[in-house]
């Protein structure tokens, strides 16, 4: 475990901030590990990098995810630009072409709070919250919006996983992917 006497600037202030909720020595070792495995300098606590290290570690699963997510809103990180800069994967489906209207562009996407929402009427708000940002973090989809094969992917991973989670995909998947119809 780092002691805070050798833990960068970084490290520190941003465990700080999760340590009300994971205690100091956790803290700590949750964003010693994150800050090396994004490859940030420790030596120096500048904003935006908090931000990228507190937006990495709300995609975790579990109280490590919600406090980073927590810490997120005090800070004045809003989950929506949380994942702005992530990168669409290519699709085999057609797009929109980018002269066609922004109102055509997003109504063959969905967005991701969308399938959250439906989740979380069985499986609670936080449930629901972390179990999407980690699927979406594993298969690497985007966090805003998804077009209808990224969502079939999602919903096929989160289907594939044990208990509350495939039932609850079972029950909305149908719903969630009637939403492309049209």
């Amino acid at each position: 475990m780092a002691e805070p006497s050798t833990t960068g600037a970084l490290a520190r202030a941003v465990a700080s901030l999760l340590a009300p909720t994971l205690g100091w020595e956790r803290s700590v070792e949750i964003v010693v590990d994150a800050v090396r495995r994004l490859g940030l300098a420790d030596d120096d606590s500048r904003p935006e990098d908090r931000k990228i290290v507190l937006e990495d570690l709300a995609l975790e699963v579990g109280i490590v995810g919600v406090a980073a997510r927590y810490a997120l809103s005090r800070t004045g990180g809003s989950r929506p630009d949380l994942h702005a800069a992530a990168a669409a994967p290519p699709s085999t489906r057609s797009v929109p072409s980018p002269d066609s209207s922004a109102s055509e562009r997003l109504a063959a996407t969905l967005a991701v709070h969308e399938i959250i929402t439906q989740l979380a009427t069985m499986m609670g708000q936080d449930k629901s919250e972390a179990t999407v940002l980690a699927a979406l973090k594993r298969l690497d989809l985007p966090r805003e919006r998804l077009d209808r094969e990224q969502a079939a992917r999602l919903l096929d991973d989160l289907g594939r996983q044990a208990g509350l989670v495939s039932v609850t995909v079972r029950f909305v998947r149908a719903k969630i992917l009637a939403r492309f119809a049209g």
